[in-house]
C-alpha cells in the first residue's frame, strides 16, 4: 500500500523553478543596459496599462495538460529529489546564470502563505512537494508542483497563469521516469508559445545533466558548472 506524504519545503528554501526566469534576466539585463545610456528610466502605472493593454489585446489561450516530456535514468531517486527540491535545478531553468542572479535578487517571501513568494512585484510563485512511497520504502513516486501567476507590476491585474509539474515515477526495473507536465495555462498565446520552447529547452537540459557522470557525484564544482552552460558542455563531451 503506497503511503503519501508532503515533503517539507525546508529543503527548497529560495524561488524555485521558475520558467519565465531566463526572459525576465533578459528584460533585466536590457533594461539595465538602457539606464546606463539613456540615464534615469521613470515606470509609471500609464506605461504599465498599455503594456498590459498590449499583452492582454493578443489571442487568449487556456488549457490543460498542455504539454508532457519524459526521459528514463537509473540514477539514484533520492539525488532526483534532491535536484528538484534545490536551486539545482534553478540553474537550468534560467538558461543563463546572470537571469538565475536577476529573478533570486528581487524574491520576497510572503509571511502569510505557505511556500509562496513573489518576484519583483509582478509574479507570484506557490509549490507543494509530493511524495509516495513504495511498500519497500522508497520514493516511488516524486513530484514538485509549482504555479505561476503573473501580474502587472505593482498592481493585482493578472496576465496570465500557470501550473507546472516536475518528478519521475519509478518502473518496475527500478530505473525511474522523469517527466515535466505542463498542467495548466490561461494567458495570451505568444507567452504560451515561448512557455512551450523553453519547456522543451528544459527538459533537453535536464535529461543530459541527470544522465551525466558528473550527476550525483563528487564533483560539486563540476556539476554546478554543468548545469549553468549545458549547451557547452554537450558541445565538448
Amino acid at each position: 500500500e503506497e503511503r503519501r506524504r508532503h515533503r517539507p519545503s525546508a529543503t527548497a528554501a529560495r524561488c524555485h523553478s521558475c520558467p519565465m526566469a531566463s526572459v525576465l534576466g533578459r528584460l533585466g539585463s536590457v533594461a539595465r543596459m538602457g539606464g546606463s545610456l539613456l540615464g534615469k528610466v521613470v515606470f509609471t502605472r500609464s506605461a504599465a496599462a498599455f503594456g498590459a493593454g498590449a499583452l492582454t489585446a493578443m489571442p487568449m489561450m487556456s488549457g490543460e495538460d498542455f504539454f508532457y516530456y519524459s526521459f528514463i535514468t537509473d540514477k539514484d531517486p533520492d539525488a532526483i529529489i534532491d535536484f528538484y527540491s534545490t536551486e539545482d535545478f534553478l540553474q537550468i531553468l534560467g538558461i543563463f546564470p546572470f537571469a538565475l542572479h536577476f529573478v533570486l535578487a528581487g524574491v520576497v517571501w510572503d509571511l502569510e502563505k505557505e511556500n509562496t513568494n513573489t518576484v519583483y512585484q509582478s509574479m507570484e510563485i506557490s509549490f507543494t512537494l509530493e511524495e509516495e512511497e513504495d511498500d519497500d520504502g522508497v520514493v516511488g513516486f516524486f513530484q514538485k508542483r509549482e504555479r505561476f501567476k503573473n501580474f502587472i507590476p505593482l498592481t493585482s491585474f493578472l496576465l496570465w497563469d500557470q501550473v507546472q509539474c516536475y518528478g519521475y515515477k519509478r518502473r518496475e526495473d527500478e530505473t525511474v521516469e522523469v517527466f515535466h507536465r505542463g498542467e495548466y495555462f490561461h494567458g495570451p498565446m505568444p507567452i504560451r508559445l515561448l512557455i512551450g520552447l523553453h519547456a522543451r529547452y528544459v527538459i533537453w537540459a535536464t535529461e543530459r545533466h541527470i544522465n551525466s557522470r558528473l550527476f550525483a557525484g563528487e564533483d560539486m564544482e563540476g556539476q554546478h558548472d554543468q548545469r549553468g552552460n549545458i549547451p557547452a558542455y554537450v558541445f565538448n563531451d
